[in-house]
């Protein structure tokens, strides 16, 4: 057999090195790029990785490439974005309402504004599907790469596959620490917390393993090398870090698969060393030590998040649940290929019934949003590679061979936390974190087995065969994927760069998937109509085909054609919309202007309505604009509003908002009228009409409140609870008792009564010489002459200055002011009564419980007083 010549053999030994070194750079610049959210970042990012690739597929001699059944092992985790390019194929409509009948039905959809395509894709919108699909690629091809790198270095025992991601993550960790210690957010170089520490807990396993690694003897060594012991030491300071940056994370779920995917690995050596039940013994000894970090190690910060998420309802996983929940209605409609990769923002607003002022770019659980996505088949596909990788891992993990053991241990670990943590957020859609899994996966998959060190499976080149295979596919379908890769992420940088401001260019690179649909769809309604926000109807038009799921596109195109005059394509584009929003507050709205604009109000206040109903952020811009359509408030009222008190006390804040007295009460009176009324927004009613001096209106308005609760109130009794029966409502009608601070206590006493049950008390501390008025009750009456009574009992008040009752105008007390006689000692029970004339200009009385300083050295009061059975009844 021909041997490899020289120069063939470095070439390849540098086409590795120089590959690793620009995957390396290309995971570290998505990194620092906010975790490859920065376009521009992520697409150079894209660039590099296909640059790597293809040089990496070309310079590589096939004799220095893993053997043949090793590559096809390899080739599998190629298949994710084979499938992705499959739901991008256009396919025959006869065949898709076969494949995807939710999916057909979207394209029928389009038949009344324009020609029914023959051909579309399972995506829902090609273009979105297209960006993830280059990324699909990326991840791929750095699996694919890492695998074959890993797997030769492996022959040397080398661990340098796994030395970019612990300096990558160590430097993340490093930068999160010092952001603690200055007191700002911990997220690294990511947006997010939860991000951040998603990338920590992946590598912290990682880099304990290759910790314990440097601590092994070399075989023939007696002691250990200065230099890996100073490795080892530098690998355990690097995972401390990372167990540090998780903590100050803050990130609950995090910490959680950070603990997870160590004790994962703890637990499987233990395992696979120990026999018996002793193993099952050393098992639980670790969860308890594990639990007792996950109880003892947090800072108060962390372990106060935790109790909060314990404390408000942990079934709902902070307000996840019912995300989660109607993103199961999402997977019925598309249950075996998907809706299409990237897809979900879109998909999910037919579904979505909770938590509607949000938009839900992402399901936060990467196991069912990638299902709704991909569908049952495409999942399996992506499950199946992370499911060989974890198995590969596990089988290291039993090899004899020390260091291909702790690699294994090392990545079952991170795994491990990335599938806990996958339970409650979207790393996988984080393009940095997805990287990083991608690169797991290649080292996991690239661990050598046992025969691999002893034996070449490498098949003899006289097989012309076996040798076209290797060739055409092996080698040729990787390498076609990597020019793709580079050819769109070229694209996308030149877009990035040069193009972005320029509206016609952008939409060019749309038809490419390499631009913000909607920006150009913007871009171009500002170019084309000047300050008019709607965009060329032949644009908006192409926008809905491109993505018909999006109800907002329908919208648009809906108030195009209405500005065109072509009203039945308009409400067939609203009705589109509707049905593809059913529950978006922002369709909702936009639907009930455009019906009001074409005169259908009985439809345009339905929707209004139960935009009040499923939402309160939009009660302020509802309700001005009803206001600004002059709709009146009785057909507001009985249909522009949802049932129930909630909605229409809203309203009646809404109108004493704007001081309107005339629309205030005629809503007041159709929730007293609905029964809707109740003591919070009758007491914001009352105070209104106070504030505007309305007094007699508002004491009407709380007598028919009261209803039969009144009890003769304002027909033969001018004072309300008289008799203190009931606790003070808070309305200035009613009593406002109040105390004063180390002085006097006042409440009402159940023990004391001089009719029905409770009284009033008053317990002044002997400490001051008290000026007190802090019990009172305003009224209005029609003038004439009133008899006011009330019973007052004493016990052990001191001074000579005693509990008195005051009757006055409070707006001015010239004109009514009468004061009764006062109480101190002890006494039982006793009368008061003073007759008051109430003038013409008198509008409001107030009733207060008074004590007024003494003159005399002693004069620090003490004792108690009650007071109860007080009324003002009319004499003529």
């Amino acid at each position: 057999m021909r041997s490899t010549p020289r120069w063939r053999t470095s070439l390849s030994r540098f086409s590795r090195v120089a590959c690793f070194i620009l995957l390396t750079s290309a995971v570290a610049w998505a990194a620092l790029n906010q975790g490859g959210r920065l376009s521009l970042g992520w697409n150079e990012s894209l660039l590099i990785i296909g640059a790597g690739a293809v040089f990496y597929l070309l310079a590589v001699s096939p004799a220095d490439r893993p053997p043949l059944l090793r590559q096809v092992l390899g080739w599998v985790v190629l298949l994710p974005p084979a499938y992705v390019g499959f739901q991008l194929l256009p396919l025959p409509l006869p065949l898709l309402k076969v494949l995807s009948p939710a999916r057909a039905q979207l394209a029928f959809s389009l038949m009344p504004i324009g020609r029914t395509p023959a051909f579309a894709s399972l995506s829902i919108d090609p273009a979105t599907t297209a960006v993830f699909l280059l990324r699909t690629l990326a991840y791929s091809l750095t699996a694919l790469l890492v695998y074959e790198i890993s797997w030769y270095g492996w022959r040397r025992r080398s661990w340098a596959a796994v030395i970019p991601l612990i300096a990558v993550a160590a430097l993340e960790a490093c930068l999160g620490i010092l952001q603690f210690a200055d007191g700002g957010d911990v997220a690294g170089t990511y947006r997010s917390k939860d991000h951040f520490a998603g990338a920590l807990e992946m590598v912290l396993p990682l880099a304990v393993a290759y910790a314990i690694s440097r601590l092994k003897e070399s075989d023939g060594e007696e002691n250990l090398p200065i230099s890996r012991a100073l490795k080892a030491c530098a690998a355990f300071a690097f995972a401390a870090a990372m167990l540090v940056g998780l903590i100050y994370s803050l990130s609950k779920m995090a910490f959680a698969a950070g603990l997870g995917g160590l004790f994962a690995m703890g637990a499987l050596a233990v395992l696979l060393k120990l026999k018996g039940a002793g193993r099952w013994l050393a098992v639980a000894g670790l969860a308890v030590s594990i639990t007792l970090i996950f109880v003892f190690l947090p800072t108060d910060q962390l372990a106060n998040a935790y109790v909060q998420f314990f404390s408000n309802n942990p079934a709902s996983f902070e307000g996840r649940a019912p995300i989660w929940n109607d993103s199961r209605q999402l997977l019925s409609s598309y249950p075996i290929f998907g809706t299409g990769l990237g897809t979900y923002a879109t998909a999910f607003l037919k579904y979505q019934s909770a938590n509607v002022d949000s938009e839900y770019t992402f399901a936060h659980n990467d196991y069912l949003q990638l299902t709704s996505e991909l569908g049952a088949l495409g999942f399996v596909i992506f499950g199946g590679v992370f499911l060989m990788a974890v198995i590969k891992a596990v089988r290291a993990a039993c090899s004899e061979d020390w260091n291909a053991r702790l690699l294994g241990l090392g990545c079952t670990g991170a795994l491990t936390a990335i599938g806990i943590h996958s339970l409650a957020d979207f790393n996988l859609y984080i393009p940095a974190n997805a990287l990083l899994l991608a690169w797991i996966v290649g080292v996991a998959i690239g661990i050598p087995s046992r025969s691999d060190y002893e034996k070449d499976e490498r098949p003899s080149p006289h097989f012309s065969v076996v040798r076209s295979v290797n060739r055409l596919v092996l080698r040729g379908v990787p390498l076609l994927f990597a020019w793709l890769l580079v050819t769109y992420a070229t694209a996308g940088v030149v877009f990035e760069t040069k193009y972005k401001s320029d509206p016609r260019a952008e939409s060019v690179f749309c038809h490419f998937g390499i631009c913000d649909t909607d920006a150009v769809v913007a871009d171009g309604a500002i170019a084309s109509r000047g300050s008019a926000p709607i965009a060329p109807l032949a644009m908006l038009v192409e926008a809905v085909k491109s993505d018909p799921a999006a109800p907002h596109r329908w919208c648009d195109l809906g108030d195009a054609f209405l500005r065109a005059g072509r009203l039945e394509k308009a409400r067939y584009c609203y009705s589109n919309a509707l049905e593809l929003g059913p529950e978006i507050p922002p369709v909702l709205v936009r639907s009930a202007k455009f019906y009001h604009a074409v005169q259908e109000d009985e439809l345009a206040l339905k929707l209004g309505a139960r935009v009040l109903e499923i939402t309160d952020a939009y009660h302020a811009s509802i309700l001005d604009w009803y206001r600004d359509q002059k709709f009146s408030v009785n057909d507001i009222l009985c249909r522009g509003l949802p049932p129930g008190p909630r909605a229409v006390q809203a309203y009646l804040r809404y109108w004493m908002g704007l001081g309107d007295l005339a629309n205030a009460g005629t809503t007041w009176g159709w929730i007293l009228s609905h029964h809707y009324a109740d003591v919070p927004s009758a007491r914001e009613y009352i105070n209104f009409l106070f504030g505007n001096g309305n007094y007699q209106e508002a004491a009407d308005a709380w007598a028919l409140f009261l209803g039969d609760r009144r009890n003769g109130y304002r027909e033969t009794k001018w004072l309300f609870n008289g008799d203190f029966e009931t606790e003070p409502s808070g309305v200035p009608l009613d009593w406002e008792i109040e105390s004063a601070a180390g002085q006097v206590d006042t409440a009402l006493d159940s023990n004391v009564a001089h009719t029905g049950t409770h009284s009033l008390r008053i317990r002044f501390a002997g400490t001051e010489n008290v000026s007190y008025a802090h019990t009172s009750q305003k009224t209005s009456v029609p003038p004439g002459t009133y008899r006011f009574t009330a019973f007052i009992r004493t016990e052990d008040i001191t001074t000579d200055k005693g509990i008195a009752f005051r009757i006055f105008d409070p707006e001015k007390s010239s004109r009514l002011d009468a004061r009764t006689d006062q109480f101190v000692g002890t006494t039982g029970w006793r009368r008061v009564e003073q007759t008051v004339r109430v003038p013409s200009a008198t509008k409001l009385i107030e009733i207060q419980v008074v004590r007024e300083p003494t003159m005399k050295f002693d004069n620090k009061v003490s004792g108690t007083a009650w007071i109860d059975t007080v009324s003002l009844a009319k004499i003529e």
